[in-house]
């Protein structure tokens, strides 16, 4: 049976157990079983993966672990606040993005620009997003749900990012049985978008371990 690849970035209600419920019909009905989510998304797909670990042969992690401390929280809801009053023009957000993704490809940044934005009112562009998005960053610990994860799991960090700190790298490995960590340098918190020739030969790699269904 093919191998089917799925991000599953849902927020329903921005609460992760209740994304990770949400998506029982539409996992079943897909026939899913090779999970990949990165930030949110792989915080979501950790939950799924220990609520159901039958119906998860195989989960990859993309720079985030089952753990948001305070810090992060609080960075993310200060980004929110500080693009509360959007940008004049899709080049004025460009550079800001480029700015602040130095590593990620041009086109992609543009894509983001043009298709993850709107038009308020008074013309400026704004994000895409649910402005309560914020208040579901919130501090997480998620190792309940992560002790139950039986399946091949591999988590794949930015060499740059701090999000998955050594000492929680090394509780995964005492937590979830043969977990393979993979470490991108120089990459932050999207190593398959800063260094795609490097994600893709890892995911490779770890699609191959997992046997037929």
């Amino acid at each position: 049976m093919m191998l089917r690849l799925c991000a599953l970035i849902l927020a329903l209600g921005y609460s992760l157990p209740a994304a990770a419920q949400g998506q029982d019909r539409f996992i079943t009905v897909n026939n899913i079983r090779i999970h990949f989510g990165n930030s949110t998304g792989g915080r979501v797909v950790q939950v799924f993966a220990g609520l159901h670990p039958e119906l998860v042969r195989g989960l990859i992690v993309e720079d985030v672990g089952p753990e948001r401390p305070r810090s992060i929280a609080d960075n993310f809801a200060r980004q929110v606040q500080a693009e509360a009053n959007g940008w004049a023009s899709e080049d004025e957000l460009f550079a800001e993005l480029r700015r602040r993704n130095r590593t990620v490809a041009d086109d992609l940044l543009r894509s983001y620009a043009h298709d993850g934005t709107k038009r308020r009112d008074d013309g400026r562009l704004i994000w895409k997003r649910d402005p309560a998005l914020a208040k579901g960053f919130v501090e997480t610990e998620l190792w309940r749900y992560v002790r139950q994860i039986s399946c091949p799991t591999i988590y794949i960090l930015g060499g740059d990012s701090a999000i998955v700190p050594p000492e929680a790298q090394a509780q995964l490995k005492q937590t979830i049985k043969g977990v393979t960590i993979e470490i991108i340098p120089g990459t932050g918190h999207y190593p398959d978008q800063e260094a795609p020739p490097a994600f893709i030969a890892i995911v490779e790699r770890f699609l191959a371990r997992i046997p037929p269904a």
